[in-house]
């Protein structure tokens, strides 16, 4: 397990605290931005990855444990361990006697970014209901092992992911986004939120 101080990037997106921060954020942007003639939406998340193994995502980590099992003997059955309740969970390690306590660290990361996005989504929804909201890139899906699972199984259940080569540029003066013929490279697009 790695200590708190090592969690991927400089924020755990878990933390009560950032959750606060990230909607005051949001809420002031989209407030800030929102009648904008030049704004088509949000992009709330460039390369979609989180990685934490403090205490805030492991009660996240536990929870998804319980959807997925039901009961701790179902995990128990799969992992091959002992454990009381989804409370004495811990992340684990790899092991021999069972693979699946790893494949489920890894569908869990996958899920959590689903869980944030809609999170983050609502924010952005409660003060503008007209633009469109996503998330690019497909980095939640790639690992510190470089191990590649599908998003399909996961993230199609309600966000867009999608990923593109943009290139900036000026339209009747106004900065924009837009991609020249050719450079558009969909990577995935999934069911819109």
């Amino acid at each position: 397990m790695k200590p708190e101080s090592e969690a991927y990037g400089t924020l755990n997106y878990n933390h009560p605290e950032v959750k606060g921060l990230v909607k005051e954020f949001y809420t002031g942007a989209v407030k800030a931005y929102r009648e904008l003639p030049a704004l088509y939406g949000y992009d709330i998340w460039n390369e979609t990855r989180f990685e934490s193994y403090d205490r805030h995502t492991l009660a996240v980590f536990q929870s998804f444990l319980k959807g997925k099992y039901g009961r701790i003997e179902a995990l128990n059955n799969a992992w091959e361990r002992t454990f009381s309740n989804f409370d004495t969970i811990d992340y684990p390690y790899w092991g021999w006697a069972s693979v699946t306590p790893m494949a489920d660290l890894y569908d869990f990361r996958r899920e959590n970014i689903g869980y944030i996005l809609r999170e983050w989504k609502a924010y952005i929804n409660e003060a503008d209901k007209t633009h469109p909201v996503l998330a690019d890139n497909i980095g939640s899906v790639l690992t510190d092992k470089s191990l590649f699972y599908t998003v399909t199984l996961t993230v199609s259940s309600g966000l867009t992911i999608i990923a593109f080569i943009l290139t900036s540029r000026e339209i009747n003066g106004q900065s924009c986004m837009s991609a020249p013929p050719g450079m558009i490279m969909p990577v995935y697009a999934f069911s819109p939120w």
